[in-house]
Formats: C-alpha cells, structure tokens, sequence
C-alpha cells in the first residue's frame, strides 16, 4: 500500500471509528496526538478505546486538498464535519513504518 493509500485509510478509520481498519493500520505503539487538552495515545489499545467513544459523533473526513506525501509520512489538511455539522478544517501529520501508522498528529486552528 502506497504512503498516500495509507494516509487515506487512517484518515478514514479514525474518523468512522472503523476498529478493525485502526487494528490493521496502526503500530501497536503507536503515538497519537489528537486535537483536545489531554487527548495523547501511545498504545493502539488506548487510541481504539477513544475512537469507539467517539462513535456517536457520526464523522467523516476528507482531505481538502491532496495532502504532501514523500517517504514515509503525509501531511495535509482534512475537513472533517459530524453529523452534518460545518467542516472543521485540521492539519494532519501522518508518519509510517512498516506500512502501519507510528505517528499521528492532528490540530485545529484557532479562531
């Protein structure tokens, strides 16, 4: 799977909460960072349990424009809405090695 493809399948399995996709696409050590004060993973199990508790926020996620991609990692902002909400535009850091995700990094701008 290309870096790209992969950055699509995290960006698409955090958002839907999809558990089996984030079991198959992220290191079981992975480091996450998330756009809240105190949303900070460093283990698989952790940042599945916060996923399926988001859940109920029913989000999808796309990226505004193709993200840069280059060796193992991909950066670009994703617009992601809940439940048909407005966009909530986030800049997104995706590292991989050994085609599953070690790094992740989400921000929202302020104002």
């Amino acid at each position: 799977m290309t870096t790209r493809a992969l950055a699509d399948a995290v960006l698409e399995a955090f958002a839907t909460s999809d558990l089996e996709a984030v079991e198959r696409l992220v290191a079981p050590d992975a480091t996450v960072w998330g756009t809240d004060a105190g949303e900070s993973w460093s283990d698989r199990a952790g940042l599945a349990a916060a996923l399926d508790g988001m859940r109920a926020l029913a989000l999808t996620a796309s990226w505004r424009e193709p993200p840069q991609v280059a060796g193992g990692w991909a950066a670009g902002v994703a617009l992601y809405r809940a439940a048909g909400g407005p966009p909530m535009e986030t800049r997104v850091t995706l590292v991989f090695a050994g085609g599953r995700l070690v790094h992740g990094h989400f921000s929202v701008t302020a104002g």
